[in-house]
């Protein structure tokens, strides 16, 4: 089994979406974007129900596992 651990963010824009970033996002005309990586992934907007639009990014490590 093979293992990937790494550090990230995650934030929720002003229409509720929930994203996972690699770098510290910015707050953008009702989103947030990372300056040095332009994608990130959607994540489903019941999880982290205490962090808002009005919060700033979380830091979070992701471990990602194959079978």
């Amino acid at each position: 089994m093979s293992k990937a651990i790494f550090k990230g963010y995650i934030a929720r824009n002003s229409d509720d979406a929930l994203r996972l970033f690699l770098n510290r996002p910015v707050r953008d005309h009702g989103g947030w974007s990372a300056p040095r990586f332009r994608g990130s992934m959607e994540l489903s907007i019941d999880a982290f129900e205490d962090l808002h639009w009005e919060d700033e990014p979380v830091e979070v490590t992701v471990c990602i596992e194959t079978n």
